[in-house]
């Protein structure tokens, strides 16, 4: 993932250079599109996820994201239904 990216041009460049890379033989890369969307503003991140639990089936987790999920581990778990 790259930010910060004003041009198409750019959006290519950073596709085509990771894909060469990663990719044993460059030529056999298989590109099929790009997808560029803008940023978002800057705000509050939130961290959201699913899981199924065996007990109490779909449950889904919220929180505040970014380095506060990393350091405090505070989120919290509700029934998905």
């Amino acid at each position: 993932m790259r930010v910060n990216i004003t041009t198409k041009g750019e959006a290519f460049a950073a596709l085509f250079g990771a894909a060469r890379k990663r990719t044993a033989a460059p030529s056999d890369a298989a590109i099929q599109g790009v997808l560029v969307s803008p940023m978002a503003k800057k705000g509050v991140e939130i961290i959201v996820g699913t899981l199924q639990d065996l007990t109490f089936g779909a449950m889904i987790m919220v929180g505040l994201g970014g380095i506060t999920t990393e350091l405090f581990r505070d989120v919290i778990y509700r029934p998905g239904r």
